[in-house]
């Protein structure tokens, strides 16, 4: 496993922004399958007009950059109905090829407690 943080952080590695613009927040690779990890605090409509599209973005620059096996994160403290909307379009519009998983920040931490790969294939 290979986690590549695209963050600012402070001198002690907590995080201080997102990444910058053109790139997802954080890279994580298992063999040959990747995951591009977006965090947000954002919430409501400001998440869905935001978030999902530049996420679609990062996600399809990520698969061309590294690997066709990726998948990508989305991490909130909620995740609005219109988000879950536009996440679906991505995945539908594709044909599957470009998934976004979202999880609310409990949810996430749940499920890294008892998950072997982050990667869902």
């Amino acid at each position: 496993m290979r986690v590549l943080p695209n963050y600012a952080a402070d001198d002690t590695g907590l995080p201080t922004s997102t990444a910058g613009g053109g790139i997802g927040d954080i890279e994580w690779f298992e063999d040959t399958k990747g995951i591009l990890v977006e965090v947000t605090m954002a919430e409501g409509r400001t998440q869905t007009m935001m978030e999902i599209w530049p996420i679609k973005r990062h996600h399809v620059d990520f698969k061309e950059k590294y690997t066709e096996d990726a998948d990508s994160i989305f991490i909130a403290p909620s995740i609005f109905s219109d988000s879950l909307r536009q996440i679906k379009f991505v995945a539908d519009d594709s044909k599957g090829r470009n998934r976004i998983r979202p999880y609310r920040i409990d949810d996430f931490l749940s499920f890294l407690e008892t998950a072997e790969h982050l990667y869902a294939g």
